[in-house]
């Protein structure tokens, strides 16, 4: 093999190398930036659930309190103990 057939091949190995590692760098980081995605989307929805539980719960505070209201000026206007 010639010097410069030798210099020829250790400059593709060694081209081959750093496209390499360059493509391995590069699959790393989306890996990563694809798992750091799909935890933020997990907080984003624990949120989101927890934002829905308190309506939920807010609305059957408020059906409560109006049937408290209701009962209560019923038995106001009829004294009747049925209402309390």
């Amino acid at each position: 093999m010639t010097e410069k057939t030798a210099n020829a091949a250790l400059r593709f190995i060694r081209n081959f190398a750093i496209f390499f590692a360059l493509l391995a760098t590069c699959a790393g980081g989306l890996g990563y930036i694809v798992v750091q995605g799909e935890k933020e989307a997990d907080r984003s929805n624990e949120w989101i659930l927890h934002t829905h539980n308190i309506m939920v719960t807010a609305e059957e505070l408020a059906t409560l309190l109006e049937n408290v209201l209701s009962s209560q000026r019923g038995y106001m206007l009829t004294r009747d103990p049925e209402f309390m």
